[in-house]
């Protein structure tokens, strides 16, 4: 019997981009190769500009007033970028910068020809099932073996925020820090949701589900968490689906008596026992502003003072942009990040289940600071948006 896997080029490109993602995450070569240059994701990047190139991934051709103010946010942000790029004479920074956390951005206003659209979302959720499945392995290996691959992990990597990870008996994957494991997490179910239910109208499997709230649950992220549960939710909450709440309630109770919870309800208690919901990100942003240590300049970026309270008070992307690179670019940003992909979803009256998965996605990627470092974070955000936008502009299109 022979095995044969056709892919078409878009397929094949995208498949290339997942691998670039997450089988070669951004700890993972920083680690095997001490270099700033390696931060930037060639595998990755090389596959996002082929797909760009190819006929059936078109840019800037609609001519809908959001995709104007597309164009001009980018140009925007791009003079803005400039100029603080000068006034920090910190090149080396800046140009990772721009190819890790601005160039990224310009994928939100690709549209995906119905064609290609299906083909490659069934291979990017592929992807994120089986970046998830690894990690859901591992962290069951870790509640059986004493957090094992958390430790192995944490030493290859040698990263100080996850040796405090570990001590707190938090999952440590091989994509690294568990905000970004959890993170992982819940895109993969939200993408997964909205593929099978919506595009290809099958029913989901409920596995999923439960492999990603466990997979948040060992991260220990509150926020994560929280907004998987809200999604499951908001997905079901027409009659017709009401089973699916029964089933997925009962399977979180057996979770609960496995002991898999046990770590992120202690954590959750904790943070309600001593007021602090956000991890000390709060108090620190609100001590630092009150002593006048906190300064936002136009366009004027400034290098950060890595000590704790300055890392806890930055921990939100859109404040961290706003410090390092001046508040004219943490706007452009978040006008193109987070306003056109809602604006794109408004423009083609996608239905709710669309708007639950952007919103619940931008809310995740706000409680940490990700976006704004120099790694993968950007560009696995924005190609999960644009999926999504895409997803919904397909399912709009094919009731017509």
């Amino acid at each position: 019997m022979k095995l044969s896997i056709s892919y078409t080029k878009t397929q094949l490109y995208t498949f290339i981009l997942g691998v670039g993602l997450f089988a070669m995450p951004s700890i993972l070569r920083t680690t095997l190769i001490s270099s700033p240059i390696i931060e930037i994701n060639m595998i990755a990047g090389l596959a996002m500009l082929l797909l760009i190139n190819h006929k059936q991934f078109s840019m800037y051709k609609n001519k809908e007033n959001y995709k104007k103010l597309f164009i001009i946010a980018e140009i925007f942000l791009w003079f803005s970028f400039a100029l603080v790029t000068l006034y920090r004479k910190d090149y080396r920074t800046c140009l990772l910068v721009a190819v890790t956390i601005l160039l990224p951005t310009l994928l939100i206003n690709v549209k995906i020809e119905d064609r290609a659209l299906v083909a490659c979302t069934g291979v990017w959720v592929n992807c994120l099932k089986m970046c998830a499945s690894i990690m859901g392995v591992c962290g069951a290996i870790d509640l059986v073996s004493r957090f094992s691959i958390s430790n192995f992990f944490a030493n290859t990597y040698a990263v100080e925020s996850l040796f405090s990870l570990l001590s707190s008996k938090r999952l440590v994957s091989y994509m690294g820090h568990a905000l970004l494991s959890g993170e992982v997490f819940l895109i993969t179910y939200i993408s997964y949701y909205l593929y099978t239910t919506k595009v290809k109208r099958c029913n989901e499997n409920i596995v999923w589900f439960i492999l990603c709230f466990i997979g948040c649950a060992l991260t220990q992220s509150k926020t994560c968490v929280s907004l998987i549960i809200v999604a499951f939710i908001l997905f079901h909450m027409k009659w017709r689906e009401q089973k699916y709440l029964l089933l997925g309630t009962l399977l979180l109770l057996l979770v609960y008596m496995s002991g898999a919870l046990d770590g992120f309800i202690n954590r959750f208690i904790w943070s309600i026992e001593t007021n602090n919901l956000t991890t000390n990100r709060n108090s620190a942003l609100i001590s630092l502003l009150e002593a006048g240590k906190l300064h936002f300049e136009l366009f004027k970026g400034q290098n950060i003072d890595y000590g704790w309270k300055m890392v806890a008070a930055l921990e939100y992307p859109v404040l961290r942009w706003a410090y390092q690179f001046g508040i004219a670019v943490s706007l452009c940003l978040t006008f193109i990040c987070f306003v056109l992909p809602v604006l794109s979803l408004l423009k083609q009256k996608a239905a709710k289940e669309f708007w639950v998965g952007v919103i619940i996605i931008a809310i995740d990627v706000n409680c940490y600071n990700g976006l704004a470092l120099t790694r993968d974070n950007m560009l696995l955000y924005c190609l999960s948006i644009v999926f999504i936008t895409n997803m919904a502009r397909y399912c709009r299109e094919s009731r017509k």
